[in-house]
């Protein structure tokens, strides 16, 4: 089994569940090239990365980025960690997840690596091209902030409530083969979080 435990990191990188790479281990070292078939069955229906995620959230920006009215609203970046460009069109973002209607991203490509930010000021700003606006604000006591696909299928998520409040530090994924969030005394708005 410790050929099994090992494989995480290529779980994380390659988005094959720990269910498959069990499976194929098991066939592999019980009962041979008769199981390895139905394993890597497994492999063709393994869940797809999602092809944008939630990686950086600023929940008590004070000072660290002004939008274009001068205003410091809080923000939520999205990131393209794949190899292709994604259309964005008909994403949304929400801060209450299969209770309220998701506020929609407009018509724009993300390029591979590339990196959205949307303000979380309520002004309801989705023009593409032009700073992005959702229609909410981040008040603290939001349970879970999802991006969703346009049939609501959530794509990722992230919980502020798992985090303080505090200002001009903001939570990131940092990217790598141990994948986590953590605190960033220095946000990252449109750069890898370090």
């Amino acid at each position: 089994m410790t050929h099994i435990a090992s494989n995480k990191a290529l779980e994380a990188r390659h988005a094959i569940p720990a269910r498959v790479w069990t499976a194929f281990a098991t066939a592999l070292l019980t009962d041979g090239m008769a199981w390895v078939a139905l394993a890597f069955a497994g492999l063709a229906s393994a869940a797809p990365a999602p092809p944008v995620v939630i990686s950086e959230v600023m929940m008590a920006n004070t000072r660290t980025l002004k939008d274009e009215d001068g205003d410091t609203p809080d923000w939520i970046e999205l990131w393209n960690p794949g190899t292709t460009a994604v259309d964005m069109g008909g994403m949304g973002l929400t801060d209450k997840p299969g209770k309220a209607r998701p506020w929609r991203l407009p018509q724009t490509q993300l390029p591979p690596s590339g990196r959205l930010l949307v303000w979380a000021s309520g002004k309801d700003r989705s023009v593409a091209g032009r700073p992005l606006h959702a229609s909410f604000r981040l008040s603290g006591e939001e349970q879970r902030i999802a991006l969703v696909a346009a049939d609501g299928k959530v794509l990722s998520e992230v919980e502020p409530s798992r985090w303080a409040r505090v200002a001009d530090v903001s939570v990131g994924l940092l990217a790598g083969p141990d994948s986590r969030w953590a605190y960033l005394p220095r946000p990252t708005p449109g750069a890898t979080n370090s």
